[in-house]
């Protein structure tokens, strides 16, 4: 198996993200999305706003010259701080590639939280990687020469790009039907300039906004959780998954390790027909 990245072409995705993102969302700690207010006024409890996407470095992958651009949708970071810019997403991501954490932790590094545990598995899955929860397996090579990490070769794109929970230091969202309806623009020109072929849906809860949002949506699996869709043009194969933290360990959370019921049993079948269906292999 042969994954290539074009380099600068990664860069021109991230940068023409950038571009749309500080144009109309956050530029320079400036909050400028023109539905702000409706926004706020929504949600009664504490509100993080502006808090923008990551694209990581080798984002523009091909497997045996297959374009193979990978995009992971959660609903929100569900927390604060507000006004995050992309580079410094970047830099709170890089921390979970081993700058300070591990899959389980090893006394020297912290562990990641069960929705980074389940984004590795799905990630090894998708590049071809055995389950597992080794820090070197993490790694691969790109194009023939790169020692590339799992986390610097995806899109994590968030639905709202601003988080309403009850108040300080909770994690529950509490994201109003006004916060869905506003961001579903912001949501359908990012996933637009991104391009990705494979976009993988982290929750069940806001599946909805996610299948509302696009122009069209086939399913062609009988689990309701694979299907064809597109978006202004653009089409891709689309995967729906629970949260990897979901509170069910037996039925639904594919992030407590790397062998849950729903890990085995729906994500890695799942992931196994995406790539033969696009790449033609196992």
């Amino acid at each position: 198996m042969d994954i290539t990245c074009d380099q600068n072409r990664s860069a021109f995705y991230r940068k023409r993200l950038e571009q749309y993102l500080t144009t109309n969302v956050l530029s320079d700690n400036q909050f400028l999305c023109e539905h702000y207010k409706k926004c706020r006024d929504s949600h009664i409890g504490t509100f993080y706003e502006g808090q923008l996407h990551y694209a990581g470095h080798y984002y523009d992958l091909a497997i045996n010259k297959t374009p193979f651009r990978i995009l992971v949708i959660g609903m929100s970071y569900g927390h604060k701080p507000a006004h995050v810019s992309m580079e410094s997403r970047y830099q709170m991501v890089a921390i979970e590639t081993g700058l300070e954490k591990r899959f389980y932790s090893d006394g020297d590094h912290k562990d990641r939280n069960p929705h980074m545990r389940g984004t590795t598995s799905l990630l090894r899955l998708l590049l071809g990687i055995p389950l597992g929860s080794d820090y070197e397996s993490e790694f691969f090579v790109v194009n023939k020469r790169d020692r590339c990490h799992l986390f610097d070769a995806f899109s994590l794109v968030n639905y709202l790009l601003c988080s309403a929970v009850e108040k300080e230091n909770s994690t529950t969202d509490k994201s109003t039907k006004e916060m869905k309806a506003n961001c579903r623009e912001h949501f359908r020109n990012c996933l637009k300039i991104l391009e990705p072929n494979v976009v993988i849906l982290q929750g069940k809860g806001f599946k909805r906004s996610i299948i509302s949002s696009l122009d069209r949506i086939l399913s062609w699996d009988d689990k309701g959780v694979l299907f064809d869709a597109e978006i202004m043009s653009h089409k891709f194969t689309l995967a729906l998954f629970s949260h990897p933290s979901a509170r069910n360990y037996h039925t639904d959370n594919w992030g407590a390790d790397d062998h849950t019921p729903y890990l085995l049993n729906v994500v890695m079948p799942s992931i196994k027909r995406i790539r033969q269906k696009i790449l033609g292999i196992d």
